[in-house]
């Protein structure tokens, strides 16, 4: 629903030491990208795996962000900033359903600072 907030978790198994990893997700509305976001530009501050070990990342969507409809969500992670390492189209699609009436009909691309989380899971 319009008002439930999106939690999207990851595990990463990262093995070595060389370099940075960088994840970000692509949301997509009417084949339209909606918005793309980062650990890149994470609240200000990049957030990034740099050490090799086993990751659990997530990033919440907050509610009322989204206007009713279908979404489709891409994955991908970048290394070193620059270099993409892999990317998962179509990974989850879900609805909005509202019984609201939309107010916003924006389908241009936005790059909200969403908070993202990287943890490393204990051995």
């Amino acid at each position: 629903f319009k008002k439930d907030e999106l939690i999207i978790q990851m595990e990463c198994l990262k093995l070595n030491n060389i370099e940075n990893l960088n994840f970000g997700i692509q949301l997509s509305h009417l084949g339209n990208i909606f918005f793309s976001t980062s650990t890149i530009f994470c609240n200000g501050d990049e957030l990034s795996i740099s050490n090799k070990g086993v990751y659990h990342i997530s990033v919440v969507i907050p509610s009322n962000l989204l206007n009713s409809g279908n979404y489709i969500i891409d994955v991908g992670v970048v290394k070193n900033n620059k270099i993409r390492v892999f990317y998962l189209p179509n990974i989850l699609s879900f609805s909005i359903i509202s019984s609201e009436i939309d107010e916003l009909k924006i389908f241009t691309p936005i790059y909200p600072k969403l908070n993202w989380n990287i943890t490393e899971k204990l051995k």
